[in-house]
């Protein structure tokens, strides 16, 4: 996951209270911001933020050698989608379970297709913050 501009001055290792989000807008985050915009949440009837907790940081604490990182160590599963299909373009990491600041977002477009009925989940260590 990458940093958004609101969160370059945090620590890693202190990040807790998070929340993923799930991004469905097809314009990568940081790009959306530049633009004055903002990535795009999903809003299907039932659709909440879920608690993210992270786990240990791991890697060498400095700029030089091997990067910093924290894994989820929660199970993030969304409810239901209810109407659908949605696309699942990235996961955002919020400060708040609704409205907040997105700190961190998924580096890859998932670009994901979830039918109606299936219950969108992230296994443990699936999401993984990374300080580089």
């Amino acid at each position: 996951m990458s940093k958004t501009d609101y969160e370059e001055a945090a620590n890693l290792n202190a990040l807790s209270g998070l929340y993923a989000g799930l991004l469905v807008g097809g314009t990568d985050p940081t790009v959306a911001a530049l633009e004055g915009g903002t990535a795009t949440e999903a809003s299907y009837s039932g659709y909440a933020r879920v608690a993210v907790t992270l786990g240990t940081l791991t890697g060498s604490g400095d700029d030089t050698s091997t990067p910093d990182t924290r894994a989820n160590t929660n199970e993030v599963k969304f409810v239901a989608v209810v109407a659908g299909p949605v696309v699942v373009r990235r996961v955002g990491f919020y400060d708040a379970i609704s409205s907040g600041h997105m700190l961190y977002y998924s580096d890859t477009d998932l670009n994901t297709s979830v039918a109606t009925g299936v219950q969108p989940d992230f296994a443990v260590g699936a999401l993984t913050v990374v300080e580089k």
